[in-house]
């Protein structure tokens, strides 16, 4: 009889906050907006064609069909739960002694997100909206088992450029 990981149910400690977040926020796009997108990729692409860089043509018009793709796909619901042990996110656990530190940013109605970042390079930065969760108490949790980043304390630039360009 095949044993079957996915259904194990693993305990990792007592549940001290359990939220669902939207996968992604999708961003309302206007008619100049697609409009917009069009001329610069159209532009970008003359001037690959003109300075006979193939490469770059084609880094355009694969970047152009992710994003036409992605734009078409809705952002699931994901559940996260944060104990005494980790973090876990959709049956993936991290663990905070993985987890280098932690900052939160409340700028209602922007930017309500808390961000961890890893020890390891090769995990990128996690950053979950904490919805209708009070900051600090999370963040009162939170540093019991993380540093927290005291130096940072707005969002990163990438994300606030791809909110600005509705990416």
């Amino acid at each position: 009889m095949p044993f079957d990981l996915l259904s194990e149910k693993i305990d990792y400690g007592a549940v001290r906050f359990d939220w669902d977040f939207p996968e992604f926020i999708k961003q309302p796009r206007t008619v100049l907006w697609y409009l917009a997108a069009v001329l610069v990729v159209v532009g970008l692409l003359i001037y690959a064609l003109v300075t006979l860089n193939i490469l770059f043509a084609v880094i355009i018009i694969i970047a152009t069909v992710i994003i036409i793709f992605l734009n078409r796909k809705e952002p699931r619901i994901m559940n996260i739960k944060i104990t005494a042990e980790g973090i876990v996110i959709e049956n993936r656990f991290y663990p905070f002694d993985e987890i280098k530190n932690f900052w939160i940013v409340d700028q209602f109605p922007l930017v309500k997100r808390v961000y961890f970042d890893f020890k390891s390079f090769f995990i990128p930065r996690l950053s979950i909206p904490y919805q209708d969760q009070d900051p600090n108490k999370l963040k009162d949790f939170l540093v019991q088992y993380l540093d927290e980043n005291t130096e940072r304390e707005g969002e990163p630039v990438s994300e606030g450029i791809s909110r600005w360009l509705k990416l």
